[in-house]
């Protein structure tokens, strides 16, 4: 993991220690001291994006990943055809309704959306949970930088996310999982 951090360009940073001593450590690793301590990374590359605390490299490397998963699922998504549920579901984007009696609509207005931007094709019905996908992972990259320092455990986490069946190889079908999966992150 270390290897994929220097890769992606995270660097050494020097530390204030609550009682005035300075020391350099991994940005995103505390040590025990920088816990007890109460000491934060001083980096001039820090900035603010949307209220929020953003370490330059930590977003380099998650974005370069992200970029990397949607590529292959539309790669993946525009190479095989569509489910039978997919087709029923591209069927009531054709005149989209406020309700169904099997799902909810929201996938219907997501694939009407979607189609007329990108056209009646593969790639036209299953861009919205491959988005949806992104944006999931860029959320749960978010909590985990919030909830927990180091930018190790957020990256694991995005990577842990994108692991799992559900969004690893159903980012790619479009089901009412997709934008659930988005709203419930």
């Amino acid at each position: 993991m270390h290897g994929l951090l220097r890769r992606f360009g995270v660097r050494w940073c020097r530390v204030t220690t609550a009682f005035g001593g300075h020391k350099s450590t991994h940005l995103g690793e505390p040590t025990a001291t920088h816990v007890d301590k109460l000491e934060a990374p001083i980096c001039w590359s820090d900035y603010k994006v949307a209220g929020l605390r953003v370490d330059y490299p930590s977003w380099k490397g998650v974005a370069a990943i992200l970029s990397v998963l949607t590529v292959v699922r539309i790669w993946a998504a525009s190479r095989v055809g569509l489910a039978p549920d997919e087709a029923y579901y591209w069927l009531w984007s054709q005149t989209p309704a406020l309700g169904y009696s099997d799902h909810p609509p929201m996938v219907a207005w997501w694939i009407w959306l979607s189609t007329r931007v990108l056209g009646d094709t593969a790639i036209g019905v299953r861009m919205p949970p491959i988005l949806s996908a992104l944006v999931t992972s860029l959320a749960v990259f978010g909590t985990a930088r919030q909830l927990f320092s180091p930018y190790v455990i957020a990256l694991r986490a995005v990577l842990w996310f994108n692991a799992m069946i559900l969004i690893g190889v159903g980012a790619i079908f479009s089901t009412p999982d997709a934008p659930s999966t988005m709203f419930w992150a």
